[in-house]
């Protein structure tokens, strides 16, 4: 992956570069769960995610977006950054038109609203990613995974009321 980026880089295709660089960085945040290690890839991936979207790669932005919006989420904890992040990706995911690709974008946005505290918002959101996860006839565990996420954004908006 590393010289896919060193290739990218070379021949100034800033897309391909971003796409590189994500790529790098999900090695370290997801398989190695270093978000440290990821970081200095991530950010120059979202320094050029216009370029990905200007490239036609609406989904690359969206995971730039939402990889983005993890990390504001689960480790450097700012909520509100993660709402807005995520909210990007879902919107382009929503512009990219496959319904199977929305689903997983209001649960992660969902359970930044929870963090956030705005119940009321994530039980929407997750109510809405059960519906068209169900729609979209995706694999069990993912419809099991947005139905757990509202129950748990039920239960904190009935404890909160």
């Amino acid at each position: 992956m590393r010289r896919a980026l060193a290739i990218w880089q070379e021949i100034g295709d800033p897309a391909g570069t971003a796409r590189a660089l994500f790529g790098v960085g999900l090695v370290f945040q997801v398989l190695r769960r270093d978000w440290a290690a990821a970081m200095p890839y991530f950010w120059p991936s979202f320094g050029l995610a216009e370029a990905v979207e200007e490239s036609g790669d609406l989904y690359g932005r969206s995971e730039i977006h939402r990889h983005l919006g993890f990390y504001y989420l689960v480790e450097d904890v700012r909520p509100e950054e993660a709402v807005r992040q995520l909210g990007y990706s879902l919107a382009l995911r929503e512009k990219l038109g496959d319904p199977r690709r929305v689903p997983s974008a209001l649960v992660a946005l969902g359970e930044a609203e929870m963090a956030a505290g705005n119940l009321q918002r994530a039980v929407g959101l997750l109510s809405r990613a059960v519906t068209l996860a169900r729609e979209a006839d995706l694999l069990p565990w993912r419809i099991q995974d947005a139905e757990e996420s509202l129950r748990q954004a039920e239960a904190a908006l009935s404890a909160a009321s």
